[in-house]
């Protein structure tokens, strides 16, 4: 019972994790930076279970894909859509087709190709969230600086 707990990834777990991770870092995170985290750690996940296939060692690849799976399902039921809510269905899609690519790799098709190009696609777009998140704290700066 206690490992099942450790592999919850329901949205309470996930928030109890960015609150942990934030009071670790002595910051509360923002909701853009906690779901910088989320992806963050998907892509890494995705590394690792890479590096599981190239080693051989294809329960640990297993295990860390289904991980990777249950992350992206619980993202994509984050998602509230709201009509008009292009970044929402942009996401959805992203999630989709993500989630598609690990499953490939789970039925043992282009395991190579499809770890490369899901690994790309969230490197992509962890540093796009990242760029942004940097630049609308520079512009929270700025405003600031020129309120004083």
């Amino acid at each position: 019972m206690a490992q099942a707990a450790a592999h919850d990834y329901r949205p309470s777990a996930a928030a109890a994790g960015a609150r942990a991770y934030a009071s670790t870092a002595q910051t509360a995170l923002n909701p853009v930076q906690a779901s910088l985290l989320l992806h963050e750690q998907l892509w890494q996940e995705l590394v690792r279970a890479k590096s599981a296939y190239e080693a051989g060692r294809l329960d640990q690849m297993c295990r860390r894909t289904e991980k990777c799976l249950r992350v992206l399902l619980m993202l994509q039921g984050g998602l509230e859509p709201k009509p008009g809510a292009v970044d929402k269905l942009i996401l959805s899609g992203l999630y989709l087709h993500l989630y598609e690519r690990i499953r490939t790799v789970q039925r043992n098709r282009e395991v190579g190709a499809a770890f490369d190009e899901t690994i790309l696609i969230l490197q992509r777009f962890c540093k796009a969230m990242r760029d942004r998140l940097r630049t609308d704290m520079q512009a929270a700066t700025n405003v600031g600086a020129t309120k004083m």
